[in-house]
């Protein structure tokens, strides 16, 4: 996938998932603009282990480099078990709701990246071969296909907007609440 996909799709649940938020009154603008944010800095960071990507080039230049030295390209950064890790203890020292925002960016990569051919890894520290793949062999997007990633990518983008446009209905407040409850938001 491209830079253009994964920024796409980090804003379009960037913008669903914190729009259900602030409206069960979990969020207030500058918490939204927050998530938001991290959401789409989320959406582009586990490509920081390739030096054409846009955060490699734009956003962490020195960074990567050093990076790039030291590991492969879809190889730690793209393995969900790192990020899992990370997350756990942000249940337990209670962080800002709008912290999310990245877990919810590199998550939504890795996702959009699991559809390729190539896949992603999985526990990659002690299985170098084990890939996860969302779509089955005949249906893998090569990441230089436009039309298949544009598709793909819109489709997801059009149902995240469809939870955005859902909101509005009675059962999402419990749903809300029951989010803020989880994420020990105020």
């Amino acid at each position: 996938m491209r830079n253009t996909e994964h920024l796409l799709f980090g804003l379009t649940s960037g913008l669903a998932f914190s729009s259900i938020l602030h409206i069960s009154g979990g969020f207030q603008i500058p918490q939204t603009a927050g998530f938001i944010g991290l959401a789409l800095l989320g959406s582009i960071l586990p490509d920081i282990d390739t030096p054409d990507s846009l955060i490699s080039k734009r956003i962490f230049p020195n960074m990567s480099d050093f990076i790039t030295r030291f590991f492969k390209h879809r190889t730690y950064f793209h393995d969900p078990a790192i990020y899992l890790m990370l997350m756990i203890p942000c249940f337990f020292i209670k962080v800002p709701g709008w912290i999310w925002g990245i877990f919810l960016g590199i998550l939504g990569h890795l996702f959009l990246d699991a559809m390729t051919v190539s896949g992603i890894p999985i526990i990659y520290l002690f299985n170098k071969k084990a890939r996860i793949h969302m779509l089955p062999k005949k249906l893998r997007i090569h990441s230089r296909e436009q039309l298949k990633t544009g598709v793909v990518t819109g489709l997801f983008c059009m149902a995240f907007m469809g939870i955005y446009a859902w909101q509005h209905r009675v059962f999402v407040a419990d749903v809300c609440s029951q989010i803020n409850i989880f994420f020990h938001i105020k």
